[in-house]
């Protein structure tokens, strides 16, 4: 029984070096390309899209999709599945777009 307490602090020590420590993460993103011409790119954190496009950055909330991804705001909709995508801002007719790598 005089080795109980070494045992149990080795078993102690093992054990914490098996916890994985938190890391920040970058946000999960990708550059599109739209048949208009334009070009985007769009991250994602949480239940928040960011789409940067000629320096502006617009933040959308995360909607329901039946399948795939779907972000928007009342002027702005990102919906993609895939590495297709259709952007659409305020009235214009959407554009579609494709991821580049």
């Amino acid at each position: 029984m005089r080795y109980f307490p070494l045992t149990l602090l080795a078993l102690l020590t093992l054990a914490g070096c098996a916890l994985p420590t938190p890391q920040a993460q970058a946000p999960l993103g990708a550059d599109y390309r739209c048949d208009d011409g334009s070009e985007f790119r769009i991250t994602f954190e949480g239940d928040v899209a960011r789409v940067t496009q000629g320096g502006e950055t617009i933040v959308l909330r995360n909607q329901r999709p039946a399948s795939g991804m779907w972000y928007a705001t009342p002027t702005h909709e990102f919906r993609g599945k895939g590495d297709a995508a259709t952007w659409t801002v305020g009235r214009r007719v959407p554009s579609q777009c494709q991821a580049v790598q």
